[in-house]
């Protein structure tokens, strides 16, 4: 934290104008994504408990439990004060992603009724009439006819309600085998250290605000120290005189450039003579104007609403690289006490600009990376009809969402429509999308 706000050793006290957990979120809710340690560790913890569950012959698996769990499983162990401080570390975190863990039944004999996570989507619901006789079955074994390896139906009916049954009824029984935990949070069903970690993030952190712009910024075909300048920028984190004034006493709050307003975002890189004199010698024809009623996230965020270009240059890539050259003037006319030329400033702008151009193209065609055009809409055969189709799918929740659209040869609009469905991988998304618009079609 003190190395990224440029704290010097030996200061006591630092001005830190984000904090640190708003850093290490995702980008885009508008952090860095640095990964917090703490976070890390557990998941990384975690991952020791997983496979001690998951991988029952592995050495440390047999000792831990020879020691703590002989008879059990560790869900069902409690954290003892004898307990050595490894156990108890990794005990702790067990029991933190067991709702992360799903079974899949094999003889049972490891999977506990009521405290496990083994029907998919499901809790076992008890019928109100059999609350006491659910305490003499414990475990999944209880609830299976082993003479003919399936589900007792009779036990089945008289501990839980319909639809408890028919969940379970729908778990297929193997010929042979034993228990096998899975991780829910990705497809492969095998824990990383990754999911555990984003999804600890997502549940403190839910009144997170997405926003595409934040992408957009690290997009951009500029060098780093310009997209954390337009990050800052965006963030409203940029040490202007007027934000400073508010948190700690300074000598002043007017604008360094030109001494004779308060220095604010508008006025530092839009109406101050200065930054309009920059405007004017970069030869763009181009000086920037913001409506009064926009934010300065609003004006950021307008410079991607439409593909615009200035003097062939991209529109963003020109209006940011600008703007950290006007604030690096005022940072050396305040820190180095060096008046500052707006023409030279505008100039090695330009410069700037159009060798990061040329340096971009160069790497580009030396890779053989070529831009493919964006090709349009096809029409079909004369007197003929075309449906465009396409499907999202949500891996996290199965849920698809369909489109599909009609028209005709001259391109005119015939119908369309939209629909929501349940899948299972993007491949049925798109199958079931084919089969939903030849249905709409007939």
């Amino acid at each position: 934290m003190d190395f990224w706000w440029g704290k010097a050793d030996g200061k006591k006290k630092g001005l830190y104008l984000k904090s640190w957990d708003a850093i290490c979120s995702p980008i885009i809710s508008g952090g860095l994504g640095f990964q917090d340690l703490h976070n890390i560790n557990q998941a990384q913890i975690a991952r020791i408990g997983w496979r001690i569950l998951r991988y029952h012959d592995s050495l440390l698996s047999k000792i831990l439990k020879a020691k703590y769990f002989q008879n059990s499983s560790p869900f069902q162990v409690s954290i003892k004060s004898n307990s050595s401080w490894v156990w108890k570390g990794i005990l702790k975190n067990i029991h933190s992603f067991k709702k992360h863990c799903i079974w899949e039944v094999g003889n049972g004999l490891s999977i506990h009724i009521w405290n496990d996570n083994w029907i998919l989507n499901s809790i076992p619901t008890v019928n109100t009439s059999a609350a006491l006789l659910s305490e003499d079955y414990k475990m999944v074994s209880d609830l299976i006819d082993s003479s003919h390896n399936i589900w007792n139906r009779q036990t089945l009916a008289s501990l839980f309600v319909t639809q408890t049954q028919d969940d379970i009824l729908n778990i297929r029984l193997p010929m042979h085998g034993n228990d096998n935990i899975k991780w829910a949070l990705n497809r492969t069903e095998e824990f990383y250290v990754k999911s555990l970690s984003q999804e600890n993030y997502r549940s403190t952190h839910v009144d997170s605000v997405i926003d595409e712009t934040w992408c957009k910024i690290w997009n951009l075909n500029v060098i780093p120290k310009i997209k954390v300048f337009i990050w800052k920028c965006y963030s409203d984190i940029l040490p202007l005189n007027s934000r400073l004034s508010r948190i700690i006493i300074i000598p002043s709050k007017d604008c360094a450039l030109c001494l004779n307003q308060e220095e604010t975002f508008r006025h530092l890189f839009i109406d101050c003579p200065f930054a309009k004199a920059v405007w004017f010698c970069t030869a763009l024809s181009f000086i920037p104007t913001v409506d009064n009623h926009l934010t300065t996230k609003d004006w950021i965020s307008s410079w991607f609403s439409n593909n615009l270009s200035v003097s062939n240059y991209h529109f963003p890539y020109v209006v940011a690289t600008i703007l950290r050259f006007i604030w690096k003037a005022r940072c050396t006319t305040i820190f180095e006490n060096k008046p500052q030329n707006p023409a030279i400033i505008g100039r090695e702008a330009m410069i700037f600009i159009h060798s990061q151009q040329k340096i971009l193209e160069k790497a580009l065609s030396s890779s053989g990376t070529t831009t493919a055009p964006i090709q349009g809409w096809v029409p079909p055969m004369m007197n003929n009809f075309k449906i465009n189709v396409d499907a999202s799918f949500v891996s996290t929740d199965h849920c698809i969402d369909i489109g599909f659209l009609l028209r005709h040869n001259t391109g005119s609009f015939r119908g369309a429509k939209c629909l929501q469905h349940r899948s299972y991988s993007s491949e049925e998304a798109e199958g079931l999308a084919l089969f939903e618009a030849l249905k709409w079609s007939r």
